[in-house]
């Protein structure tokens, strides 16, 4: 199995292709640091079976390396690996045709399984990323990380210059757009949603 993995990032290259070899028994990983490289490995070598690419490289613009890559490699599967957790990202990577799309904090095992899943044909992308992101304010999200300091609502609206009914009608904004009931509850979800 050969595959080309194009990072411009030397030591998650070197994280992940201990990740790749785990594969299968004989994996042959070819690096590309940027597009133009990553080009030039599917001109020059022999069938490539899997192509692993950052969203943010030099020499593209996001996917438009992915059609870039398709034009010479259009039966190869493509798997976007990206420090971006964005919703968005993930939507235009499906768009684009990309058949499996990790966040770089995935675990180890969650690569080898989504990897896997795209060897057999399968596509991979975690659900959590397929959920939009609710949208908070600049005000709300001070509150938000102030609830998280378990500071009540006087004591927010001190701290941020306002009146506490203010600050209430702030809560009841987050509560809504994070669809929890309680405060507790929207400091849980924006840690996990990386608000906070």
């Amino acid at each position: 199995m050969r595959i080309l993995h194009a990072d411009d990032h030397p030591v998650f290259r070197n994280g992940l292709r201990s990740v790749l070899e785990d594969l299968s028994t004989h994996v042959e990983v070819l690096e590309a640091r940027n597009i133009a490289e990553a080009l030039d490995i599917l001109h020059t070598q022999a069938a490539i079976d899997l192509i692993v690419l950052d969203l943010n490289m030099p020499g593209m613009e996001r996917f438009q390396g992915c059609a870039q890559l398709a034009e010479v490699a259009s039966n190869c599967p493509q798997v976007i690996v990206s420090a971006s957790e964005s919703y968005q990202d993930v939507r235009l990577a499906q768009a684009a045709g990309v058949q499996a799309y990790f966040p770089k904090t995935s675990t180890r095992d969650l690569l080898l399984q989504g990897l896997q899943a795209v060897l057999r044909g399968e596509q991979y992308f975690p659900k959590h990323l397929l959920l939009p992101q609710p949208t908070l304010s600049r005000r709300q999200l001070e509150v938000l990380a102030l609830l998280s300091q378990g500071l009540p609502n006087k004591t927010i609206a001190t701290q941020l210059g306002v009146s506490e009914t203010t600050v209430k009608s702030h809560v009841r904004g987050i509560l809504q757009a994070l669809d929890v009931r309680t405060r507790t509850q929207a400091v849980m979800k924006g840690q996990a949603l990386k608000l906070l």
